[in-house]
């Protein structure tokens, strides 16, 4: 497991990810506005000094000065917090940012800015009209049939009625913190593997696009990227905790799931970004994968991309969530039945799931607000699942790429444990 300190220094670096250069052991925070390194504190929320400096502008705008041409949908980042002021003070308010927090200077006391009546109400009344708007989602319709729970089911939901369940704890932050610090430390070396195979790419530009077109380059950047995930994986302390054996038994089951994830991530960076713009990328998947296969990797490719992963802790929830699932164990397996047969009973998984399931649904609270977030989780449940029953198409499937990809799977498993 990689530490903290070993963390800072390999991103001592030059890098284009999320966090910039540390030489100290302090604990990084990201901006819940736009994703980008945050600095403190600030009138109520984590922010970075952009945000900050933004929020101190603009808090009180009227909203009839400012419009969005998309109709307020606009995804605040650190590339674009700056084309749309009224989302992004949207932002602002719905992470818990607060106007009442302001302090003007007056005879050399500090005192709390107080808003007006005026303004009260308009906000009172805006929350209102929000927590109706959310309560109409949970209303289902004549046509919906009603799935009866069990008392744990309701237990667990009634946490979410108190609006104190939606706040990170301090342990949340430093769980979430923590799965920053060991996933960009390990990605770091997907970055000097993309960048070292470009360079060889251009190395052979002159021959033809055929002799380019290998194997065993999708193979490395494969097995390259199954290496980290699983490594990622195993930092998880929740997952640490487990006899070896039950170890091996999920990443065997759902390496293809959170790979799948972990690769539409990983080819929307610059590193890989590179690599697919080169020809011999789509010649080498043709090479040795068939019509059928490359239809089954659109398709979750376009499940995928239905959830947003620019935010900084949604892709390494998700995996966290994927690696604890249940949901691609084929029973009818004696062995893998066996080995998870005390854990399965004791509904052990599931409570270690759920705590990843609440603490991403929490951070999206923090991070979009209630309504935002009731429809975004919907769709990444959705996707997990819709994802996971056509990956179940690749694990059923003879094809050879597949038996290659489960024995890198086996050996890499080896190696890690």
């Amino acid at each position: 497991m990689a530490t903290i300190s070993s963390c800072c220094r390999r991103l001592s670096t030059t890098s284009y990810y999320i966090f910039p250069d540390y030489t100290t052991e302090r604990k990084r925070l990201i901006c819940v506005v736009c994703g980008s390194v945050a600095r403190g504190y600030n009138f109520g929320a984590i922010t970075c000094m952009s945000c900050k400096i933004f929020f101190r502008r603009n808090a009180f705008a009227s909203s009839n000065d400012l419009y969005c041409r998309a109709g307020g949908s606009c995804e605040i980042n650190q590339q674009t917090r700056k084309c749309c002021t009224y989302c992004r003070l949207l932002t602002c308010f719905r992470v818990g940012m607060k106007r009442e927090l302001f302090r003007i200077k007056e005879n050399n006391n500090f005192q709390w800015f107080k808003v007006d009546k005026q303004q009260q109400q308009q906000q009172q009344q805006h929350g209102e009209k929000l927590r109706l708007k959310s309560q109409s989602y949970e209303k289902p319709s004549n046509n919906q049939v009603i799935v009866p729970t069990n008392s744990s089911t309701i237990r667990s939901l009634d946490r979410f009625q108190s609006p104190h369940c939606f706040q990170l704890s301090e342990n949340d932050w430093l769980l979430l913190n923590k799965l920053s610090a060991d996933f960009d430390s390990l990605n770091y070396h997907i970055a000097a593997k993309a960048n070292k195979l470009h360079q060889r790419l251009l190395s052979i530009g002159i021959q033809p696009l055929k002799m380019r077109a290998k194997a065993s380059y999708i193979y490395d950047i494969t097995n390259t990227l199954t290496d980290t995930g699983l490594k990622f994986i195993k930092t998880i302390p929740q997952f640490a905790s487990l006899p070896d054996s039950n170890k091996q038994a999920l990443l065997v089951r759902n390496a293809r799931s959170f790979t799948m994830f972990y690769t539409h991530y990983q080819m929307n960076l610059k590193p890989m970004q590179t690599i697919l713009e080169t020809p011999y990328w789509q010649a080498s998947l043709e090479f040795i994968l068939s019509s059928s296969t490359i239809y089954l990797h659109q398709q979750v490719k376009y499940q995928i991309g239905r959830v947003s992963l620019a935010d900084p802790y949604l892709i390494k929830l998700i995996l966290v969530i994927i690696a604890f699932s249940a949901h691609n164990i084929d029973y009818n397996d004696i062995v893998i039945s066996q080995q998870l047969d005390e854990y399965y009973h004791a509904q052990i998984l599931h409570r270690k799931q759920n705590i990843y399931v609440e603490l991403l649904w929490k951070s999206m609270i923090h991070r979009f607000g209630e309504v935002h977030t009731i429809l975004q989780f919907n769709t990444i449940i959705q996707t997990i699942l819709k994802s996971e029953k056509l990956v179940f198409t690749f694990d059923n499937s003879t094809i050879p790429f597949e038996h290659k990809f489960y024995e890198n799977v086996v050996k890499s498993i080896s190696r890690i444990l």
